[in-house]
């Protein structure tokens, strides 16, 4: 039921060429026991509107009506007595009376109608008690604090109990935690009680306690937000409509900015991540191009071959790392976003400005990342250089290694990675109804299994294990077939076969995860005895969902390993060298 109606609203200030309009054509609803709250930019009308809800002023053309009562067949002394009796007040600046104690500016609106309440006192028990005004109710309002000014204010707008409570930036002079209490005290007020609050803010975390947010810019009606479970969600979201209602046209750039230090925390972890695989791959380029360290350990091994090898596929691994790992993380960074995402969708900015915005976020992580890993890089390439020298019973000076045949490799990796990650991302965000909201599972079913889908598992066994068998037997192998096949050809053995394996190892493993394992329990299914119990069925679900949603994440734990069999088995190789 609408407690609360306004129907083509407008108001005009000035006359003729001076006329301002304040309100256009203004149209909303609030049902009883709602707490909706009223945002825009400053000049969009907000004051107006209150003034006109509490009969301050008069709309120049529209109606308003509150609790069955049409605001315009009001006259002035009607008027001050529906204010009296159907509206509470709170206002930024409080308005108490210095001169009254608190309970006297309490009781000031039931003093002040015609007929005295018989229960008035037990009303201000209860609103005293709720707002802990119990101990100052002697005091007066010089001797108050900020905070305890607002909530006598509040106690003086509820205890008539009225229709409808009129907020007007009600936490405008409180500091943080005193209008988190006030905040958390309205809201309670409006699901215990069931008092109906419309509340006018420019603050969205103010706002982000209200249920529902009515958006107007230039007097009229811009956006409509409904509260979800989550308050911080609810947040995030008013401060995206908050920015759109302010603008007409808004910069990316200044997007850009606003997007990377509202996801600081994530983007900051990102950046990390990049800085660190940049300065590992810097660090090993280093190195492999340190003519020193490569000369004197030919002299050491007779083989000036060896070393650069051994690097060469120590990179190659962590690149594959690189990539997997950075679309993976990123995939899981842009679904958090979903719905922000949506919502810039849903407001009219295009698919390609939006596409923009993110690519150029991804690219502006990626070159954070890079520039703070190569910086990383120079500290850590002489550690590694020193590991390198110990373990082959090298003699070489270690100084600071600056390579920039190793910052170009790692320039091009990584702007490689974080121009697909952008153009991913670009392409993910076409779709606003995928982005705004996922009503359905799409992992709630499994799959259909059919003849090629197992044919598709068997293939993901037989590639799983030929990549351990190579991983196995890789140095034997390389070392055989660069003693017999000529110089140059022996010399690019090892990293074909460690980019055969990991290639092979990745997909053999994805497909294992999501066809071969998910059709086994499939086939149980399909047995007589585990059709007819439906414990069975709810259990094969959740076995064939948790296969399939981890096989990506599986992909990464492999990688790891990879690399640590890399490097151990290099470590090893070359100590047999040595020896």
């Amino acid at each position: 039921m609408a407690i609360l109606e306004v129907s083509n609203l407008s108001k005009i200030f000035g006359q003729r060429h001076d006329r301002v309009r304040a309100l256009n054509d203004l149209s909303f609803q609030v049902n009883a026991g709602e707490f909706v709250g009223i945002m825009g930019p400053s000049g969009a009308g907000k004051s107006t509107l209150l003034n006109i809800l509490a009969t301050i002023e008069t709309p120049s053309t529209g109606k308003v009506n509150i609790a069955g009562n049409d605001l315009e067949a009001l006259n002035e002394r009607q008027q001050a007595a529906f204010r009296r009796d159907h509206l509470g007040f709170v206002f930024q600046d409080f308005n108490l009376l210095d001169d009254m104690t608190v309970t006297q500016n309490v009781l000031l609106p039931l003093t002040l109608q015609q007929e005295l309440q018989p229960d008035r006192a037990e009303r201000l028990q209860t609103v005293a008690n709720h707002l802990n005004l119990t101990p100052i109710l002697q005091a007066f309002p010089g001797e108050l604090s900020m905070g305890q000014r607002q909530r006598v204010a509040a106690a003086r707008a509820v205890i008539t109990q009225p229709d409808l409570l009129l907020a007007d930036e009600p936490t405008g002079s409180l500091d943080s935690l005193a209008a988190t209490d006030f905040l958390n005290y309205l809201r309670q007020l409006n699901e215990k009680e069931k008092t109906t609050i419309l509340m006018v803010t420019h603050d969205p975390f103010t706002a982000s306690f209200a249920s529902r947010i009515i958006f107007i810019k230039d007097g009229a009606f811009f956006a409509e937000v409904t509260r979800g479970k989550s308050r911080q969600q609810f947040l995030t979201e008013l401060l995206i409509w908050k920015q759109l209602s302010v603008e007409e046209a808004i910069p990316v750039w200044h997007l850009i900015k606003t997007n990377l230090r509202r996801h600081r925390h994530e983007d900051g972890l990102q950046v990390l991540v990049a800085a660190l695989i940049s300065a590992v791959m810097y660090a090993i380029g280093a190195v492999a191009n340190n003519e020193p360290i490569l000369s004197d350990a030919s002299k050491r091994l007779g083989d000036l071959d060896i070393v650069p090898i051994l690097l060469m596929i120590v990179m190659m691994v962590l690149a594959l790392f690189a990539i997997s790992f950075l679309l993976y993380f990123n995939t899981l960074l842009i679904a958090r976003r979903d719905r922000e995402i949506g919502l810039y969708r849903l407001l009219g900015l295009s698919g390609a400005k939006l596409g923009l915005l993110v690519c150029i976020e991804s690219l502006m992580i990626g070159i954070f990342g890079m520039a703070l890993g190569l910086l990383l890089g120079l500290i850590i390439s002489p550690l590694l250089g020193m590991v390198l020298i110990r373990l082959m019973a090298l003699h070489t000076p270690i100084s600071l290694m600056l390579s920039f045949p190793a910052m170009v490799d790692v320039v091009i990796l990584m702007g490689v990675v974080y121009l697909l990650v952008g153009s991913i991302n670009a392409i993910y965000v076409q779709n606003p109804l995928r982005n705004f909201i996922r009503q359905q599972d799409v992992s709630a079913a499994p799959k259909p299994q059919t003849w090629w889908r197992f044919s598709l598992g068997i293939a993901g066994v037989v590639l799983l294990a030929g990549s351990l068998f190579t991983m196995v037997h890789l140095l034997p192998v390389s070392g055989v077939l660069m003693h017999i096949l000529p110089r140059t050809q022996g010399r690019l053995i090892p990293p074909l076969l460690m980019g055969f394996m990991l290639v092979a190892l990745l997909l053999g493993l994805f497909l294992v995860f999501e066809e071969f394992l998910p059709g086994i329990v499939a086939w149980f299914q399909q047995r007589s005895q585990m059709k007819t119990r439906n414990a069975h069925a709810i259990s094969r679900h959740l076995i064939i969902k948790r296969l399939q949603g981890n096989a990506h994440s599986l992909w990464l734990t492999t990688l790891l390993c990879a690399i640590t069999i890399t490097m151990l088995g290099s470590s090893a190789m070359l100590f047999q060298y040595n020896q």
